[in-house]
């Protein structure tokens, strides 16, 4: 939506880190489009500093400023950036990104919902990225009426459960006859074109299961 086509991945050779770059790769195509530039770090080259700081480079396309050269005199090799790893990964990385030129202030970072956790909220090379959560002010009014019932903090599947027994017992309460008929008219009260307005959000469901 914010226009971004010239993206690139940077991603850590880990079972999560293959996962989410070929759901990315997937969902690129998806939109007819391609990275302009895909690099996985394995964990030998996240382990040894002068072999990472060297595929950052590369990757970042990094050319050292001219003597009285300033940084805004060339535009950035990319418009956006996603990072595929685990919160580790990303915390490794991106203050090198932002060291060799290719930083948040440069670029349009794309996070994940992990990147919701204070860790990686409070780095100052990840400021002003783009992540894929829940808006705070749901998540948090969630937290504190679980907080007052059960004495204990929720959880983001704990969130979607709620949901998801809202919406069942929403579709079921609309049903006026017996059980025996119940699948047409249970579907058809989960594909009403308004949607649901839950704990995670506003969702709709469609008829291909995808929501």
């Amino acid at each position: 939506s914010q226009g971004y086509e010239d993206i690139a991945i940077l991603a850590y050779r880990s079972l999560f880190g293959q996962r989410m770059s070929e759901h990315i790769l997937n969902r690129l195509t998806a939109f007819g489009m391609s990275p302009n530039a895909y690099q996985p770090i394995d964990g030998a080259a996240a382990s040894d500093d002068e072999m990472l700081i060297s595929q950052i480079k590369s990757f970042a396309r990094y050319v050292p400023l001219e003597e009285g050269e300033l940084i805004d005199d060339s535009p950035p090799p990319y418009e956006a950036v996603i990072l595929a790893g685990g919160p580790d990964f990303i915390l490794k990385v991106a203050p090198l990104l932002a060291y060799y030129d290719l930083g948040p202030d440069r670029v349009a970072y794309l996070g994940t919902d992990l990147w919701a956790n204070p860790a990686l909220s409070g780095e100052p090379s990840l400021q002003n990225a783009y992540i894929a959560s829940i808006a705070p002010s749901l998540s948090s009014a969630f937290s504190q009426r679980h907080q007052d019932l059960y004495q204990s903090q929720s959880s983001l599947l704990g969130q979607l459960g709620f949901d998801v027994m809202a919406v069942a017992a929403q579709a079921l309460s609309q049903r006026q006859d017996d059980l025996d008929s119940l699948q047409t008219p249970l579907i058809a009260s989960l594909l009403q074109e308004q949607g649901f307005k839950g704990y995670t959000g506003a969702f709709k469901l469609a008829a291909n299961g995808l929501n």
